[in-house]
């Protein structure tokens, strides 16, 4: 007795691809995730630090520009005081000099920020508190603050400097304003030092825990005020101390604002940022490996779980390839592995059950796809008629209106009497005539038509709609883009069979052919592979001629359908007009095809 086959020992590919698959399924999104949160989480502390410094600037920007104004209006409401004037117009009234005194004490104690001076060109002095010594009219006539006072002296002038005052007080900026004199030159100037505690105080309401330093600097970039750094103050802003914080592999972000002729800057911690970002990125790193070694593991024992029914159901159907029908596979649970187990059981006792049903169905939808494509024809020439129909109306010509309705109920009945699986060629023609004779209409006698076919061939038996599309594609195609006059030209004939081993068979081939204007070499070729393919074309372009192709094809074989030309040979006038050919092959012998005898009347077919 020979032993039963066995079956041949199985390849663990796919256990690994399984495993594979799960490792990817598990990993590659969680890989895409933690590398787009670490992607988001970088922008938004990027962006927020970037919010901070600028809100920070402003904010620092804002407060040192209002010190300012609070200065302009302290320079003003001294300037124009009467006290003022008093003082400098009597030099020797002491008591003009004392209420200017008081009136410097009491515009600066109304904001404690600045300290106010009175100058005379005289060297009389006057101050809230000590005046500064840069404001001697003999020693600094042409520097500093008296040099911009000179050179406009109906504007408050605006420097910086740092000075500290005999009682420790440091004072950062000095503004001040020329105080003209009866003669018409200056009598004095009234100047304002700003307190620097005042724009100490400006700086920290603007500060948070990313700005590391908030500073001041004039026109020449001298530092006048720093926030993190006072001994800094009196230096120059790109100063290695300074440019090194701000550089090429700068540790913080610079924000400038000009306020004012100074420039206004807030430096934000880059590390601060780069900390949280290198912190989250190894937390994502740490995570995508821990959750790397748990999905391998679980990877392994859900791939096992899979492939070991499929690993059987497989084998035995190893064995069924081998010729072992009697081979069964032990449903191991009873979710859809089970259910396969179960249907490869039943398998090898309804093969030869489904494969008949399978052929049936196919028939059936090869049925049901030779029945859509017959029902594609256009049927434009309706819109036509009926558009032909009222121009007959509006022209009151009542006698071709009877005899156009009369030809669109034939045309019509014909059209539903051809739209079954078979028709005769004699009833083709006969569709075709009076289609032709509904174009007239239109076209008038520019249309000519031209039947060249042996009448023995009228009772044979072809599909329903093949004559039909291609006389009708051919008055869109070709009618329609000529000029002058037009003939269409419906001939049929026998031919021997060109398939080898035919024996005596003969084809029956019809052609519909024109000699309008034809078709380029690129729209010919277009043509030609979408026939040869044997498919229906993308889109709408050619779709009656590839529908009315693959019917035949599907119906006949390969060798049978349809076949175009143009240029030489395909036009029938010769008068240099292409013209446009297309060939129906369909075979003539009963064995191979449904054409026969038309049944009744005694008429038979000669093919």
């Amino acid at each position: 007795m020979a032993p039963a086959p066995r079956a041949p020992r199985l390849k663990r590919r796919y256990y690994h691809r399984v495993v594979g698959l799960f490792l990817a399924a598990a990993l590659v999104p969680v890989f895409a995730l933690s590398v787009a949160l670490t992607g988001i989480v970088t922008s938004t502390l990027e962006r927020a630090a970037d919010e901070r410094g600028r809100a920070a600037r402003d904010a620092f920007a804002n407060g040192f520009a209002a010190l300012l104004d609070d200065a302009r209006g302290a320079i003003g409401s001294v300037a124009n005081a009467p006290e003022t004037k008093a003082a400098f117009d009597r030099p020797a009234d002491e008591g003009a000099g004392n209420d200017l005194a008081r009136l410097l004490a009491r515009e600066a104690a109304k904001s404690g920020a600045f300290v106010l001076s009175a100058v005379g060109e005289d060297g009389r002095v006057f101050s809230s508190k000590d005046a500064p010594p840069d404001l001697d009219p003999g020693l600094y006539g042409s520097w500093g603050l008296l040099r911009m006072i000179g050179e406009n002296p109906a504007r408050v002038a605006i420097t910086g400097r740092r000075r500290v005052a005999g009682d420790g007080t440091v004072l950062s900026v000095l503004a001040g304003r020329a105080l003209p004199s009866a003669a018409g030159g200056r009598a004095a100037v009234v100047a304002c030092e700003l307190r620097r505690d005042a724009v100490a105080h400006a700086a920290a309401s603007a500060r948070d825990y990313l700005v590391s330093e908030a500073l001041i600097a004039d026109r020449d970039g001298i530092i006048v005020f720093s926030l993190a750094d006072p001994a800094g103050e009196g230096g120059f802003i790109w100063e290695p101390a300074v440019a090194d914080r701000t550089g090429e592999g700068r540790a913080t972000l610079a924000y400038d604002r000009e306020v004012d002729g100074f420039s206004v800057r807030v430096e934000i911690s880059v590390a601060l940022v780069a900390g949280l970002v290198a912190a989250m990125r190894d937390a994502s790193w740490v995570a995508l490996a821990v959750f790397t070694f748990l999905a391998a593991g679980l990877a392994l024992f859900a791939s096992r779980l899979v492939t070991r029914p499929v690993e059987a159901l497989s084998s035995s159907m190893l064995l069924v390839r081998s010729g072992d029908l009697s081979a069964r596979v032990r449903p191991a649970s009873d979710d859809e592995l089970g259910d396969l187990a179960h249907s490869f059981n039943a398998m090898a006792s309804e093969i030869h059950a489904l494969m008949r049903s399978s052929v049936e169905r196919q028939e059936l939808l090869r049925a049901a796809e030779l029945k859509a494509l017959a029902a594609q024809m256009n049927p434009h020439f309706l819109y036509n008629s009926l558009n032909s129909l009222r121009s007959l109306a509006k022209l009151g010509r009542s006698s071709e209106i009877v005899e156009t309705v009369t030809l669109l109920g034939k045309l019509l009945r014909s059209a539903a009497e051809t739209r079954g699986d078979r028709t005769t060629v004699g009833a083709a023609l006969d569709f075709a005539r009076q289609y032709v004779a509904l174009e007239r209409v239109r076209f008038g006698g520019r249309l000519r038509f031209e039947i060249d076919v042996d009448p023995s061939l009228s009772p044979c038996l072809i599909p329903g709609l093949v004559l039909e599309p291609l006389v009708e594609n051919a008055l869109i195609h070709g009618l329609e883009r000529s000029t002058g006059p037009w003939t269409l030209r419906v001939s049929g004939r026998v031919e021997a069979r060109r398939e080898n081993g035919a024996g005596g068979d003969s084809d029956l081939v019809l052609v519909v052919e024109d000699d309008g204007p034809g078709a380029d070499p690129e729209a010919l070729a277009a043509i030609m592979r979408v026939l040869d393919s044997g498919e229906p074309p993308e889109g709408g372009a050619h779709l009656g001629l590839a529908a009315t192709n693959r019917r035949l094809k599907l119906s006949f074989g390969p060798h049978y359908g349809l076949s175009v030309c143009s240029g030489a040979g395909a036009g029938m006038d010769g008068e240099g007009r292409r013209g446009f050919s297309v060939i129906v092959r369909i075979p003539g012998s009963a064995g191979r095809n449904p054409i026969r005898p038309a049944a009744g009347g005694g008429e038979t077919c000669s093919v």
